[in-house]
């Protein structure tokens, strides 16, 4: 993913990743006692600290294999909370998507409740920053930037005029017990 910089904040006794700020700030999206889908790489580890943390409860189901003659977004479409994990590129993070494999808020409004699908995406956590859908049409508000980033970066490294929650803020760097939970799960450091 390229973006293996290392932070240390004044308010941090560790430094981090961050890829390890994205799956902890991932992980404190789970809550305890939910049944959570869980895709590969950082997500698993994303679900293993937050096992270990604030979802001891939690129940992962990882790499549904559906099998049939058209692919289907199923688990994305049902999902009452959807979180996605991704690079913060122009590129990905467009206005309009030409495909559309996990639908997210579609036109707004009911267009999903029409549809019968629950809920909708949740939070998108970047290597820059954390969007969330604010409004009626679901449209993805900046509602933290990562340290050692910035507003200005982020609105450059997005494909729309990204607008800032009015409660935006810094992203809490990850704490000594969340980083131990972390390096204990991926003891081999391979997704961190």
């Amino acid at each position: 993913m390229g973006m293996e910089a290392q932070v240390m904040t004044p308010n941090s006794a560790m430094a981090y990743s961050t890829r390890e700020l994205m799956i902890i700030a991932s992980a404190r999206e789970i809550r305890d006692g939910e049944a959570v889908f869980v895709g590969m790489r950082l997500p698993i580890a994303a679900f293993g600290v937050a096992r270990l943390t604030y979802a001891p409860n939690a129940v992962g189901l990882f790499e549904v294999g559906l099998a049939r003659e058209m692919p289907a977004a199923d688990i994305a479409a049902m999902s009452k909370r959807l979180l996605a994990i991704m690079s913060h590129e122009r590129h990905r993070l467009v206005e309009r998507v030409d495909y559309v494999t996990s639908p997210g808020f579609l036109g707004g409004g009911d267009a999903r409740a029409k549809l019968g699908l629950p809920g909708g995406p949740a939070a998108v956590i970047t290597d820059r920053a954390i969007l969330r859908p604010r409004g009626d049409d679901g449209e993805l508000h900046l509602c933290s930037v990562h340290p050692g980033h910035s507003l200005d970066e982020v609105r450059r490294h997005t494909g729309w005029d990204l607008q800032i929650a009015q409660d935006c803020a810094e992203t809490p760097p990850p704490t000594a017990e969340e980083l131990s939970a972390l390096r204990k799960v991926d003891s081999e450091g391979h997704w961190r």
